[in-house]
């Protein structure tokens, strides 16, 4: 009896010692700027760094009108039926002087060179905001945005209001209302 006694305390002192110690990340203090992005709302205005280095400024768009792309990373490849960059580019190129753009990459990154690397094999022709994240939780999002699909697309009017938003891919209805609010410009 004892030594079966003996034989479960060494089992139970074997799992006990032997369980892996599992790597606790703490998470960054979240400083992410909450911006609504709902249809007839006016988001609050917002100040970021575009991946090249300049400071976006919301702010400084008021009196235009801004177009915001909003899409995960993984658009950043096209597929056999979508490419998602040589349908913002030529959208962009079309209404370019008219109207300013912004492009918010987002999603989750394995690491700052994944996304530089993704970035290099494309070519967007307008500001791009990193609003990625990592597993970890040491980089967050620098938006707060309340967006649930992408790719979304979105007009913010002179006044700062919304009035356009869409999701998925294809910018026909995009264009066709960028067409008419700019045709007068």
């Amino acid at each position: 009896m004892s030594f079966k006694i003996l034989v479960i305390v060494c089992i139970a002192f074997i799992c006990f010692s032997c369980k892996e110690e599992k790597k606790v990340y703490t998470p960054i203090e979240s400083t992410s700027i909450e911006v609504n992005m709902t249809l007839n709302e006016a988001p609050e205005d917002f100040r970021v760094q575009t991946i090249n280095g300049n400071i976006f400024d919301s702010a400084d768009h008021k009196g235009g009108y801004l177009v915001l792309f909003i899409y995960d990373k993984s658009y950043l490849k096209s597929s056999e039926t979508y490419d998602m960059v040589a349908e913002l580019n030529e959208t962009y190129s079309r209404f370019k002087g008219k109207v300013t753009f912004v492009g918010v990459i987002e999603g989750l990154i394995e690491s700052e060179e994944e996304l530089r690397g993704m970035l290099a094999k494309c070519d967007i022709h307008f500001n791009q905001i990193d609003n990625t994240k990592n597993w970890s939780m040491q980089k967050q999002e620098k938006l707060d945005l309340n967006i649930f699909c992408t790719p979304a697309k979105i007009i913010i009017d002179p006044e700062g209001k919304v009035i356009f938003s869409s999701c998925g891919g294809k910018t026909e209805s995009l264009n066709n209302e960028l067409a008419y609010l700019v045709k007068d410009l």
